[in-house]
């Protein structure tokens, strides 16, 4: 029986731009993760290596690794590793529409890199939340309206977060119901409503939209009455990744004389060279009720 190598250590989770396939018992590779956010004052960057399924030790951390990030091809500045979570902080601005690239090097196992251009936001959008009642049930209506950019490839995700009756954070909401036709049906799931259900985000793909004025209606169960719709605009890397781990952890079924699913295999995507991981980018809009 072949055991498969959990291959990423999910930060929200071997070639440039592909699907990485790696078995258990081989030696293990660098993993390098960044997901940067436009407009935040610094860069989180997260630096492991794979490990088995069944190995139940602490994840292999490099805290005397260089870390180094680079915008627009300039040296910005060195990462200095942070052991309050065990990651690099760089405290420098993400700016949209720049490029970033960060190198990662280790003694003795090399470099491994990662490059992300810096979406921005749609020019116009408007987000309105109400809530109604249906069969005893209270909801969250979110309607949102943007134009799409022309003279560029976007990747939209639609979503929510909702803060609980028990807890004092914002929480993303698992379940998102539609009766639209824009979704990717990557993620959709059984709904109790008859509705489509969308797990933790609707992604709604950029073809065929020149620029037009797009609308999406969407709900989801509330708790509390402190609720906020969230509009992101991703690079392509985060994109890729994001619709492949849906992709995997929603249909793919492991084959006769595999073992379960949680250990199984998973199919992710990686732009990281040099090992495996994501370096990605997002804008993102929020309106609060």
């Amino acid at each position: 029986m072949r055991n498969w190598m959990f291959i990423i250590s999910v930060f929200l989770l071997v070639a440039c731009d592909e699907v990485a396939y790696l078995r258990n018992d081989e030696k293990p590779v660098l993993v390098l993760n960044a997901v940067l956010e436009a407009g935040c004052d610094s860069m989180r960057i997260e630096l492991t290596e794979t490990k088995g399924a069944y190995d139940q030790s602490p994840w292999q951390r490099f805290q005397d690794a260089e870390v180094r990030v680079y915008e627009e091809g300039e040296l910005l500045g060195i990462a200095e590793y942070q052991p309050a979570d065990s990651s690099f902080v760089l405290r420098q601005p993400v700016k949209a529409e720049r490029t970033y690239r960060i190198e990662a090097r280790v003694a003795g196992k090399g470099m491994v890199w990662g490059e992300t251009q810096v979406p921005r936001s749609p020019e116009r959008y408007d987000f309105e939340i109400d809530f109604q009642e249906d069969n005893g049930w209270d909801y969250a209506v979110a309607d949102c309206r943007w134009q799409d950019r022309a003279e560029d490839t976007d990747y939209y995700w639609l979503g929510a977060e909702a803060i609980g009756v028990f807890s004092m954070s914002w929480k993303a909401v698992k379940d998102l119901e539609t009766d639209s036709a824009l979704p990717d049906p990557v993620n959709r799931v059984f709904s109790l409503t008859n509705n489509s259900a969308y797990a933790w985000g609707i992604r709604i793909p950029d073809v065929g939209m020149n620029g037009q004025i797009l609308s999406i209606s969407y709900r989801f169960l509330r708790e509390t009455n402190r609720v906020r719709v969230c509009f992101w605009s991703l690079d392509k890397h985060y994109d890729a990744y994001l619709k492949s781990f849906h992709a995997h952890y929603y249909n793919a079924e492991p084959t006769e004389g595999e073992m379960p699913w949680a250990f199984y295999r998973v199919n992710v995507y990686s732009n990281v060279q040099g090992g495996t991981g994501l370096v990605g980018s997002y804008a993102v809009e929020r309106k609060m009720r």
